[in-house]
């Protein structure tokens, strides 16, 4: 199931141009499982904006 997920998940960043980011660990709520990891990745999506 875990690669099928990731496989549509890749396909529809691809589609609409985005970027796709895993946090390792992070589950359903990366904001709680891995506080650091997802303010990195939001502060570099906010500063490319």
């Amino acid at each position: 199931m875990a690669d099928l997920m990731r496989a549509v998940c890749t396909s529809t960043a691809d589609r609409i141009d985005a970027e796709l980011t895993r946090i390792p660990g992070a589950a359903h709520e990366p904001q709680r499982g891995q506080p650091d990891a997802f303010n990195t990745v939001l502060a570099r999506f906010w500063s490319a904006a």
